[in-house]
């Protein structure tokens, strides 16, 4: 293992070295911050040991290090002749790792090294692995939006936003014009977030897409795609989901609603005109015998949105405890009609409440103006 020695006092740091070469350690030494930082990046040492007689420059040359290969877990060890409490605070609080007195000897040398040994090997281990599975979602994210995307037409008046509360989101929107050019439109918020919440989402977007091909009604589409996940997905596994359909010609809006909160159908000034609710349960809990389908009928006026979000909106939760909440929406859809989208001004707000913090569930959220 190379290890590199940094004190002022030659003595002592020969010393040091000594006890490590022997132990077949490839050591190098340096007396001052900047020769070890030179020596680090030439070098590349497993371990770093560092003494108290480096005084301020001590804390400061540990935090440096760290920040030269944040990724790579080099362990730094704190030396001193005494436990001296107040320069072992300061040389945590610059990122040191452990701490020994310089007067230990080779047995507990040897003692404490090796379980430092264990302890980076188990966290680069841990690296790795990590690095590794970061790799695997976003493959597994580019194919599933492949998928998705691949299948979407452009829709002017349609605008979504999806905010994922990890690596990968386990909510799903999806939409898709038939061949007469009534839009379709699915939100689906499956149990759970991540790439594990995201796993029925593929099944799910297949029959939706097939569906809407053979144009079957909402109630049908609501019934393939349950019937799917009900087949597939584990006990206490399920998607909650809005399915709607916009016959254009018809100013006609079907929606089925299972488990999602309640819509908002809203005016050109932002007043609430109606809140289709969930009727339904989630998809994937009933048996294909036990689904009837539950749908609600609207004619919107032109001028008029559709706003369709997962429970991550409503439910997220600010530094303050504060939860997002359905009348903070309902204010902020108030305040629309400026020309900007709704997407936007729902986004916008969603960030600055949250402050700095990520959310805890997924989130997604989807606008459509009827023109």
């Amino acid at each position: 293992m190379k290890v590199m020695v940094v004190e002022q006092d030659r003595v002592g740091r020969q010393h040091l070295s000594g006890m490590l070469a022997n132990d077949g350690h490839q050591v190098e030494e340096a007396d001052n911050a900047a020769k070890a930082l030179s020596l680090f990046s030439q070098t590349n040492p497993d371990m770093v040991f560092v003494h108290s007689d480096m005084g301020d420059a001590g804390p400061s040359l540990s935090h440096q290090i760290k920040l030269q290969n944040p990724r790579h877990f080099v362990p730094i060890i704190f030396m001193s002749p005494v436990a001296d409490e107040f320069a072992l605070c300061k040389f945590m609080e610059g990122h040191a790792d452990d701490f020994i007195e310089d007067t230990m000897n080779p047995i507990s040398l040897r003692a404490k090294i090796m379980s430092i040994e264990r302890t980076a090997h188990l966290y680069n281990d841990y690296e790795s692995s990590r690095i590794k599975t970061e790799q695997e979602i976003k493959l597994a994210r580019h194919m599933f939006d492949s998928l998705i995307r691949s299948r979407r037409q452009d829709v002017a008046q349609l605008n979504s936003w999806s905010w994922a509360a990890g690596h990968f989101s386990g909510d799903m929107v999806i939409y898709e014009k038939n061949s007469r050019g009534d839009l379709w439109v699915m939100l689906g918020d499956f149990t759970g977030h991540g790439l594990a919440a995201a796993v029925g989402a593929i099944p799910a977007a297949d029959v939706f897409f097939s569906m809407v091909e053979a144009e079957q009604d909402v109630g049908q589409v609501a019934t393939a795609i349950n019937k799917k996940l009900f087949s597939m997905l584990p006990t206490g596994h399920f998607c909650s989901a809005c399915l709607l359909s916009v016959e254009f010609d018809k100013s006609l809006i079907t929606i089925w609603n299972g488990g999602l909160p309640s819509m908002r159908i809203i005016s050109g000034q932002g007043v609430v005109l109606a809140r289709p609710r969930s009727m339904n349960l989630p998809l994937g809990i009933l048996s294909p015998e036990e689904f009837k389908p539950l749908m609600e009928t609207f004619s919107p006026r032109e001028g008029e949105s559709l706003v369709l979000y997962s429970d991550g909106l409503t439910d997220a939760i600010n530094p303050a405890g504060e939860m997002f909440g359905e009348e903070r929406l309902d204010r902020v859809l108030a305040q629309s009609g400026n020309g900007e989208s709704l997407v936007e001004i729902i986004k916008k707000e969603l960030i600055v409440f949250m402050d700095g913090l990520e959310p805890l569930d997924d989130v997604s959220l989807i606008t459509l103006a009827i023109e």
